[in-house]
């Protein structure tokens, strides 16, 4: 049987290695368990064929032949037995002892501390009729016991009986408890006396340890530009253990936030930072954790990540907990596109078909500064050129000047709106594929949100082999990208703001394309 009790201590002190003088130590959590005797113990006997003498220790009552094999205790009791509060009496399945010689009882239990166990402690309390002896992981514990000296407790050799039955023993069994798997072995001797003998064991080993523990609590939900306050309750019951803490993607750590409280105040404490990674190396005792993090990236959708923290020790963790938190899109930053001119006025997208849209890109500002020198990037599907790339888009035939119109696809830069922003584009590479950024965005908080309006068309195809004048949707399919996805990045400039550069995203457009529709 196995009873558990854990107790949170009193936070009492704190030992950080850095920048934080030790003091005296706190307990973690302490935890205390309690097995006892049995029915899913395990006995076996070994028989009256051993000479009346007994095997004169240990090893010789192992080497005995004549044991029987291991099966389950049952429950007994005998009104003359000291009884131990809250444990049992019991016995092999053999209901008493024979007088014609001794016998010998083995029971046994195994037993599980965990792995991440400090400070381990613990007792046994036990009794039997007669002799008993204890062994818990190859130690020994037996009489004459200095508590009990009226008794002898001869568990091998001659005999006399002087009522151990009748008297509690009680072990320190501390410097034998272990972490992992514990093996308890009871040996007892039950003496050839009178006509019905009966024989029984009863014990209460009681364990205690102090676990590692590490608790995180911080927002569930994280806007652009959010500051979240990360908090940590750590209980540590090593002399020196580390804390980490892993930053999810979209998250940044703000230098200078990180504090220490051992119950007496916050202490300002300079965690080390590898990567996304902050840890911290602590002392022993309860103690709580905080720090700033700030949202700096959100995409098109709803994200969540999770942010976890653990307490490392030799090596390995052993304790660690995860938090959560939904990354929301920057609100009202979106893209639409709208069709202003196809050469088959159907609204489908057709193999070879000049389609001009106007792509509207929405920037709001959300944040609660001013946002200044914002940038705005996005890249088009290769198949699309843009207003003012530069690009000569032949659609007649190879040798032909367009004409500059929006029949034609070649549109100049004034058709864009820009709202005075410079923009740079760059058509690198031989598909000329669109990369564009408009720079210098400034949106004051509470202004109204800025709408871009870009100029893109079905580009011509350079592909070698393909026929002048032909548009780049060469074949039909779903999903083609209209483009990537747009960028906003702009810089944290709040009053006492952390500097860090933000970024939102939009989601790609994506198209369906058809074969050509005759009109």
């Amino acid at each position: 049987m196995k009873k558990k009790l854990t107790a949170v201590l009193l936070v009492v002190a704190l030992a950080l290695s850095l920048g934080l003088v030790p003091v005296a130590p706190a307990a973690a959590s302490q935890v205390t368990d309690t097995y006892t005797s049995d029915v899913g113990d395990s006995v076996r006997m070994l028989e009256v064929s051993v000479p009346a003498s007994g095997p004169t220790n240990f090893t010789a009552l192992e080497a005995a032949g004549g044991w029987t094999s291991w099966h389950s205790a049952v429950a007994t009791d005998h009104g003359s037995w000291a009884d131990i509060s809250g444990a049992g009496w019991i016995q092999s399945n053999a209901t008493t002892s024979y007088p014609g010689g001794d016998w010998w009882y083995e029971f046994r239990k195994t037993i599980s501390i965990p792995s991440e166990a400090a400070n381990i402690s613990g007792s046994i309390e036990i009794n039997a009729d007669n002799a008993n002896e204890v062994h818990l992981n190859g130690d020994t514990y037996c009489v004459p016991n200095p508590l009990n000296d009226t008794q002898d407790g001869e568990v091998y050799g001659t005999w006399a009986d002087n009522y151990e039955w009748g008297y509690i023993n009680t072990w320190d069994v501390s410097s034998s408890l272990q972490t992992g798997t514990n093996d308890l072995l009871i040996v007892i001797r039950n003496y050839p006396v009178g006509s019905f003998n009966p024989h029984g064991v009863t014990y209460k080993l009681t364990v205690s340890y102090e676990i590692p523990d590490i608790e995180k609590t911080m927002a569930s939900d994280g806007y652009l530009g959010d500051i979240i306050t990360v908090t940590l309750e750590v209980e540590n019951p090593y002399t020196s253990a580390t804390v980490k803490d892993v930053i999810p993607d979209g998250l940044r750590y703000i230098l200078d936030t990180f504090m220490v409280d051992s119950g007496s105040g916050p202490v300002a404490v300079t965690p080390t930072i590898a990567d996304n990674t902050i840890s911290t190396t602590v002392g022993q005792g309860d103690f709580t954790i905080t720090f700033d993090v700030q949202v700096v990236e959100v995409q098109c959708e709803e994200v969540t990540v999770t942010n976890t923290a653990e307490l490392w020790y030799d090596g390995d963790p052993v304790a660690s907990d995860s938090k959560d938190i939904t990354l929301w899109p920057y609100e009202g930053f979106v893209k639409t596109f709208t069709i202003v001119h196809e050469d088959n006025l159907n609204g489908a997208i057709e193999v070879n078909e000049l389609v001009m849209w106007d792509m509207n890109i929405t920037v709001p500002n959300n944040v609660g500064w001013n946002i200044v020198d914002a940038v705005l990037k996005d890249n088009l599907g290769g198949e699309l050129g843009m207003a003012g790339d530069g690009v000569n888009n032949d659609r007649a035939n190879g040798t032909d000047e367009d004409n500059g119109t929006t029949a034609w696809g070649d549109v100049e830069m004034e058709y864009n709106t820009l709202h005075g922003c410079p923009i740079t584009i760059k058509t690198p590479g031989k598909s000329n594929k669109v990369h564009f950024w408009i720079e210098d965005i400034d949106i004051d908080d509470g202004d109204p949100a800025l709408v871009f309006v870009l100029g893109i068309f079905t580009d011509y195809n350079p592909g070698k082999g393909k026929i002048p004048g032909i548009h780049s949707y060469s074949s039909p399919g779903t999903d083609y990208y209209l483009n990537s996805g747009a960028t906003l990045k702009f810089t944290d400039t709040s009053e006492g703001g952390t500097g860090f550069l933000l970024s939102a995203h939009t989601c790609p457009v994506l198209i369906d394309v058809v074969p050509p529709i005759t009109p």
